[in-house]
């Protein structure tokens, strides 16, 4: 499709990279004497010079006369005007012009009318810069002033925001993400209504929330400070953290000031690392003490903020291995070890870290520092990495990369199966901690060496049983 001339709020030439699969189905549409537009997020990213990753498309062609229009449909939400469209094997919706009412659970439309008018279509819609349609024959269809808002950064409730948000509640969410997606602003008759309707979020799955509030944390997470209200049925624990302050040398400001500057800091940025840094001390608020000079002080917060991670993660119902790791790194995260072998041993095998998990332990870490008013803990953590990365490649981590196996245990010792693990972890930790037995013959050597200390173990527990028996 060609650039056109763009419509009011003010002049533009915009350009949409349609597929063709798309431009079909709008000119097939469009052939029949329908309207036919893209609209919400493929027009706000193309004005934003991105790619847009989806299309959605409206038309002024009722449900029944889009699946008369092509071959292969599906009346996906029929029940709301929505047609799924299979144009070379790819699904497209098609959603006919419409107006909801009756949102009696604050989330779906009790009633949907079908409209005549893009632009009735557009004024249910949520933020102005969602509300703005796009075709080749008329341009930019822009009621709402969302193509300004979108220059400035400024996120805006379509028409009443009292009324947009008592719609439906996740409405807020998105309006916090978007602001936090663009580095922009609130207006502010929308937040004082997200404020006044912050209550109804109680309604929501934490299914939906969930999306919503890693975008904001990947994204800004400074603007988790401005929606307490709005997350607190969800994540209570944050108020707390607000109201927890830390009389330290080593800080600067309170428990959630402290986690959203170490979100800010935190390089390896996934969903585990996320949840990870926004709770990982959360557990000050329940250890807090303060002593005769007013100095405050959080002893075993890991083993508290580990506590509440637990039931939160689970609560929010993410994956088990995100809920599992986030723990913890959560758990290990005040944690500094020595640059020594026995370390990594520690941290490797009892531990049980791989190097993706000990990597983001280290970012974690890095984080939580540089959140910190003071920073001596990061020379210390520094050399540990150092280490770390220096010797990783140069020892097995489990049993299985041992240079022996049970096979060996059994033919050349007369443990019985239980000891034969015991040995082979023996093995594997002195391999980890005395350089130079790496090869087989000195793992053997080992094996053996062990296995007498456990054999010797083995006839004094025999004979203690024996002089038991007889008393």
């Amino acid at each position: 499709m060609q650039k056109t001339e763009g419509q009011k709020p003010e002049q533009t030439l915009l350009e949409i990279e349609v597929p063709e699969a798309i431009e079909r189905i709008i000119s097939r549409l469009e052939n029949a004497g329908y309207q036919a537009f893209l609209v919400g997020g493929c027009v706000r990213d193309s004005l934003l010079g991105l790619t847009p990753k989806d299309f959605d498309l409206t038309t002024s062609a009722k449900p029944e006369e889009v699946i008369s229009l092509f071959e292969r449909t599906v009346p996906t939400g029929i029940k709301h005007g929505t047609v799924t469209v299979i144009e070379d094997g790819n699904p497209v919706e098609v959603t006919t012009f419409r107006t909801e009412s009756d949102y009696a659970d604050h989330r779906h439309p009790g009633q949907v009318h079908f409209a005549s008018t893009i632009e009735e279509d557009l004024s249910r819609r949520d933020l102005t810069i969602n509300a703005m349609a796009w075709s080749e024959k008329t341009g930019l269809k822009d009621p709402f002033g969302g193509q300004t808002d979108l220059k400035n950064r400024l996120i805006r409730a379509v028409g009443d925001p009292d009324v947009r948000f008592e719609e439906d509640a996740l409405r807020m969410f998105r309006a916090y993400r978007f602001a936090a997606r663009l580095h922009g602003t609130i207006d502010p008759k929308t937040e004082q209504a997200i404020h006044h309707q912050a209550h109804l979020t109680k309604v929501l799955a934490v299914e939906r929330v969930v999306p919503e509030v890693e975008e904001i944390l990947d994204t800004d997470p400074w603007m988790i400070a401005r929606m307490l209200d709005v997350l607190h049925p969800f994540l209570p624990q944050l108020e707390a953290m607000k109201n927890t302050p830390q009389n330290t040398p080593y800080h600067y400001a309170d428990v959630l000031g402290h986690t959203l500057d170490a979100l800010k800091f935190l390089d390896i940025r996934n969903q585990t690392t996320l949840w990870a840094a926004l709770l990982h001390d959360a557990g000050k608020v329940e250890v807090r003490t303060t002593d005769e000079n007013g100095r405050d002080h959080f002893k075993h917060h890991e083993q508290a903020s580990a506590r509440i991670a637990k039931k939160v993660l689970a609560d929010l119902k993410l994956p088990v291995k995100v809920q599992k790791e986030a723990v913890r790194l959560i758990l290990d995260h005040d944690t500094f070890y020595a640059p020594r072998l026995e370390s990594l041993y520690k941290l490797r095998v009892i531990k049980g870290y791989d190097d993706r998990l000990v990597q983001w332990l280290f970012a974690l870490q890095k984080a939580d520092i540089r959140a910190h008013a003071m920073q001596e803990r990061m020379e210390t953590r520094q050399k540990f990495i150092d280490f770390y990365e220096q010797e990783k490649e140069r020892h097995p981590w489990s049993v299985r990369d041992l240079k022996i196996n049970g096979k060996d245990v059994a033919e050349l010792t007369s443990l019985q199966r239980a000891d034969r693990a015991e040995a082979l972890r023996e093995v594997l930790h002195q391999v980890i901690v005395q350089p130079g037995k790496d090869t087989r013959e000195a793992q053997l050597t080992l094996l053996k060496s062990i296995a007498r200390k456990l054999e010797g173990h083995a006839r004094a527990d025999a004979k203690q049983g024996r002089r038991g028996q007889r008393k």
